[in-house]
């Protein structure tokens, strides 16, 4: 995070594999994965900063 951080920015994908098959998250993990985020973040980036998440609801047709 930080090397965006440093740079021009950029996207981190989670929930999908090396060979860019969408493997998604459960719903806790989702909320696991933003929190641990956040608090990567918040104990070892300085100055602090926001990261903008979203998540990002598939239907399978």
């Amino acid at each position: 995070m930080v090397a965006f951080l440093n740079s021009r920015g950029g996207v981190i994908l989670i929930g999908v594999s090396d060979d860019k098959e969408i493997m998604g998250l459960s719903e806790a993990d989702i909320g696991s994965t933003n929190q641990l985020i956040s608090n990567s973040i918040e104990q070892n980036v300085r100055p602090h900063v926001t990261p903008i998440t979203e998540v990002v609801k598939l239907i399978k047709l």
